[in-house]
């Protein structure tokens, strides 16, 4: 299990009892993690986007890094491509194909800070604060686009999805299956709110 902490990367080993294995040292806060392969992709805040080579769990290294233009504080992955909420700066794509050199490619604004974020299929899910949920296509990674919104009572702090993205066989325009359910964090009461989403179209409800 890789963790992101303030200014480390982590790795604990669950093999026996819990205990720390190793801990790398980021340039920033560590704000998010995600894995894929031997890899690990950290938001380091003000140092934007920093790659981890976690083949030997023991021995971690920090392996590259590329700046953002704001804070990096959530990513998500899909393919060759890291999606970073990149606070002010809204949404940013870096290549990851070569994670030693990772890349810079597109990008798009957001209404608010873009805090947290989650991909399914062909669409990123992006919880911008007091602008709530933005739902970006983002089928071209240089030119990302923004597709839907949906508000929140109050400031979105985090997003999830429950379900799967399906595709319509070789059809250019890829909805998401009806039953897809993002859940956001809010302030507002503590809620969390569920939006049932439909290509690109998504209706808020709250959830007892």
């Amino acid at each position: 299990l890789c963790r992101a902490l303030p200014l480390y990367a982590s790795t604990v080993d669950y093999g026996s009892y819990l205990h720390w294995e190793s801990i790398t040292r980021t340039p920033a806060a560590a704000r998010g993690i995600a894995i894929e392969g031997s890899y690990a992709y950290v938001a380091a805040d003000d140092h934007g986007l920093c790659v981890v080579d976690i083949s030997n769990p023991a021995r971690p290294s920090l392996l590259g890094s590329v700046d953002t233009p704001d804070r990096a504080f959530a990513l998500a992955l899909s393919g060759a491509y890291a999606y970073v909420a990149d606070g002010a700066s809204g949404l940013q794509v870096i290549d990851i194909s070569e994670p030693g050199s990772p890349e810079l490619i597109g990008s798009v604004a957001t209404p608010d800070r873009a805090v947290a974020i989650a991909i399914a299929g062909d669409h990123a899910y992006v919880a911008v604060g007091a602008s709530g949920l933005q739902i970006i296509d983002i089928r071209h990674p240089a030119a990302p686009v923004i597709v839907g919104t949906v508000d929140t009572p109050g400031e979105a702090c985090d997003v999830a999805i429950a379900g799967t993205a399906s595709s319509a066989g070789a059809a250019v325009d890829i909805d998401l299956i009806e039953r897809t359910y993002l859940y956001l964090a809010t302030d507002a009461g503590r809620e969390t709110l569920a939006a049932n989403v439909a290509g690109q179209r998504a209706l808020g409800v709250p959830v007892e």
